[in-house]
C-alpha cells in the first residue's frame, strides 16, 4: 500500500467517525428495534442474495437507494445510516478478509448513507413535497456522488499505472442514481400502501429476475462460443469454402428480419446457418481437399455431409 492510499484511507476513517458522532448529536431519534432489524435485514439481503441465488456468477447487483430512502423516513437519519452500515456488509468480503478494505467499505457506505439521509431530512423539512419527488431525487444523487467518488479516489491512489477517467464515474452516477430514484419512489409508495411484505416480495422478485437474466445470458454466451468453435473447425477442415458459413448466416439473418420473424427465432436461424456445413467434419480430407474430379462414390460421400 503506497503512502497516498494510506493517507486517503486514514482521512476516510476519521471522517466516518466524525459523521457518526455528528449524526448521533443532531439527528438521533427513538430506536424502533423491529423496523431497524427489518431494514437492516433487507439491506443485507440485497448485498448478499447474488451469492446465494447464483453463487458462481461474478456479478453482484444491488438496489441500495430503494431500501435506504424509505428507511430514512421510518427510522430517521441516524438509525438509517447505522442500519446501512451493518446491512451493507457483504459476506463475500470475509472470504479474503483484509481489514483496511473492510473498514473502507463500511466507511464509504456509511458516509454515503449519512449524507443522503441528511439531505433527505433537510429537503423534506424545508419544501412542501408530500410525494418526495424532489427530496428523493436529491438524496439519490448525493448518495451516488459520495459512493462513486470515494471509490474513484481509492482506485486512483491504489493503481496509478491505470488511469481512471472521471467521466466514466459521472456517467455511472447519473445512470444509477436516476434508475434507483425511480425504484425508490415505487418502493416507498408500495411500502405505504402494503407494508413491509411489499418490500420483501419486491426485493426477492428483482433478484430472481436478475438471476434469470444472468443465467440466460450465460447460456447464450456458451451457445455462441460453441457455435464459433464449430465454425472455426469447419473452416479449417475446408479452406476452399472458408467464410462461406458466415456469409450464409448473414443472408439468413437479413431474410429473417425482412420476414418479420422474432429476434429469438432469428438468432436461432442465424446460428443454424453458421453450422449448416458441420457434416463436413465427417468427410475425409482426401475428398474435401481433392484437386481432381471426384469419383461417383466420393461424390455421394460428399453429398452425405448434409445428413451427418
Amino acid at each position: 500500500m503506497n503512502k497516498k492510499l494510506k493517507i486517503y484511507l486514514a482521512i476516510i476513517f476519521i471522517f466516518g467517525i466524525l459523521v457518526f458522532f455528528i449524526l448521533l448529536t443532531n439527528h438521533y431519534s427513538e430506536f424502533i428495534w423491529f423496523d431497524f432489524l427489518f431494514f437492516t435485514f433487507l439491506l443485507f439481503c440485497i448485498h448478499n442474495l447474488s451469492n446465494f441465488i447464483n453463487y458462481k456468477a461474478e456479478s453482484y447487483a444491488s438496489i441500495n437507494i430503494p431500501i435506504l430512502l424509505p428507511a430514512i423516513i421510518v427510522l430517521g437519519p441516524f438509525w438509517a445510516a447505522v442500519s446501512f452500515l451493518i446491512g451493507s456488509t457483504s459476506i463475500e468480503r470475509f472470504y479474503n478478509f483484509v481489514w483496511y478494505k473492510f473498514l473502507f467499505n463500511r466507511s464509504m457506505f456509511f458516509i454515503s448513507a449519512a449524507m443522503s439521509a441528511v439531505t433527505l431530512n433537510f429537503v423534506t423539512q424545508n419544501i412542501s413535497d408530500p410525494n418526495y419527488f424532489i427530496s428523493f431525487l436529491l438524496a439519490s444523487i448525493v448518495f451516488f456522488s459520495f459512493n462513486q467518488f470515494l471509490f474513484f479516489f481509492v482506485i486512483k491512489f491504489s493503481d496509478a499505472s491505470h488511469p481512471h477517467r472521471i467521466a466514466v464515474y459521472l456517467f455511472q452516477l447519473l445512470k444509477s442514481a436516476f434508475i434507483e430514484y425511480g425504484m425508490a419512489l415505487v418502493f416507498f409508495h408500495g411500502y405505504l400502501a402494503f407494508g413491509k411484505l411489499f418490500l420483501l416480495i419486491a426485493v426477492l422478485f428483482i433478484y430472481l429476475i436478475r438471476d434469470f437474466m444472468y443465467t440466460y445470458l450465460q447460456q447464450t454466451n456458451t451457445i455462441t462460443q460453441v457455435i464459433e468453435s464449430f465454425l472455426k473447425v469447419i473452416d479449417s477442415k475446408d479452406n476452399y469454402t472458408e467464410g462461406h458459413c458466415e456469409r450464409v448466416a448473414e443472408y439468413a439473418e437479413i431474410l429473417a428480419e425482412k420476414s418479420g420473424i422474432s429476434t429469438i427465432k432469428t438468432n436461432r436461424i442465424t446460428n443454424m446457418a453458421k453450422i449448416h456445413d458441420i457434416g463436413k467434419i465427417k468427410v475425409p480430407d482426401k475428398i474435401l481437399k481433392s484437386s481432381s474430379s471426384l469419383t461417383e462414390e466420393e461424390y455421394r460421400e460428399m453429398q452425405n455431409h448434409s445428413k451427418y
